[in-house]
């Protein structure tokens, strides 16, 4: 096999979608909420420059993470599709429960499955396998749909503190995902410390008779 076939099959980094939709939920319902109560545009700029923030470093690669090689299986078949499908209607259900949540006021439940999140392993989706925004908007639509089921419910001073909420999940999900970041860079940096002495020790040489 040479390197090659070997670098094709290589497998992809995986970049968590979760910072990413806790972001624009978050942002999305600060600025429902500074709607709602009737201030100006400044209000909404103001909240735009942190929420802008959070979601592009949301977005982009965390440094260290590596590009996504090119794979020999990039052309999905009709199993893969099917799961992808599946995939999305599950991300759709996730977004509906968190919105449901907001909508009926429950903020300790909104925190505990916001933080419960992270621990799924949510590399094995094959939706978000490729970029984050794809598992990102299903989410999203589940979440938004909920959410506008039952605005008539949900309490104009809650929309600030969900919104918080959803910020601060996002914010841990960075932090894991660095500290992800960290330690496989201290892994393949302990794997070059270890190839480099016999690398650099070279053939042994034959005594001269």
């Amino acid at each position: 096999m040479d390197s090659d076939t070997v670098q094709l099959r290589r497998p992809r980094p995986y970049r968590p979608f979760l910072p990413l939709f806790f972001s624009i939920a978050g942002w999305v319902l600060l600025q429902a909420w500074i709607a709602l109560i009737g201030a100006n545009y400044r209000a909404h700029i103001l909240v735009a420059v942190p929420g802008a923030v959070l979601t592009l470093w949301s977005a982009f690669p965390f440094p260290g993470t590596g590009h996504i090689p090119p794979q020999a299986a990039d052309k999905p078949d009709r199993a893969s599709r099917w799961a992808a499908t599946a995939d999305a209607l599950l991300l759709l259900a996730i977004g509906a429960v968190l919105g449901g949540l907001i909508a009926k006021g429950s903020l300790f439940l909104l925190c505990v499955g916001a933080m419960a999140l992270h621990f799924v392993p949510w590399p094995r989706l094959r939706i978000g396998q490729r970029h984050p925004a794809l598992p990102c908007a299903a989410a999203l639509c589940g979440f938004a749909a909920a959410v506008l089921a039952g605005y008539r419910s949900i309490e104009p001073m809650f929309l600030p503190l969900a919104a918080w909420a959803l910020w601060v999940c996002a914010c841990i999900g960075l932090v894991l995902r660095a500290e992800q970041s960290w330690r496989a860079k201290r892994r393949a940096a302990a794997r070059c410390g270890y190839a480099h002495p016999a690398q650099a020790a070279g053939p042994a040489s034959t005594p001269l008779h």
